[in-house]
């Protein structure tokens, strides 16, 4: 497991929860929690998580972003672009219906593959397909 930033806020110190990353029969799934607060922040947790994928050799991620706050743009196209350029498949999992939509748009006119779902089970479904 990889443990998750504290980021100093304009109220005060805000906590996210550590990300989790576990290794799955045929994917890797990433449990993100909380916002990222600047693409710094998007770079150190995606080394941390190329380092636990470094010996696998399937190159499937869900990424259950469900408990997550919506980041602004420039973070949002930062984690898009690495994990469309980095992994085979991609699987987002989101609380909100129009953002999986909004997602799903943006990947098929870039051609990546890359899905966002609302229901667990229909993501990994197309992951592992």
């Amino acid at each position: 497991m990889h443990q998750g930033d504290a980021a100093c806020g304009t109220l005060g110190l805000v906590l996210r929860k550590p990300t989790v990353i576990e290794l799955r029969d045929g994917y890797v799934l990433v449990a993100m929690f909380g916002r990222l607060a600047s693409v710094e922040a998007v770079h150190k947790e995606q080394r941390a998580i190329e380092r636990a994928c470094v010996a696998r050799a399937d190159r499937r991620m869900l990424f259950d972003n469900r408990g997550t706050e919506a980041p602004d743009e420039a973070i949002r196209r930062a984690m898009f672009d690495w994990a469309a350029a980095r992994f085979d498949r991609v699987a987002l999992l989101l609380e909100s219906e129009i953002g999986a939509v909004r997602t799903n748009m943006s990947a098929l006119s870039q051609r990546a593959s890359l899905r966002a779902f609302h229901d667990e089970a229909d993501a990994i479904r197309w992951l592992i397909r």
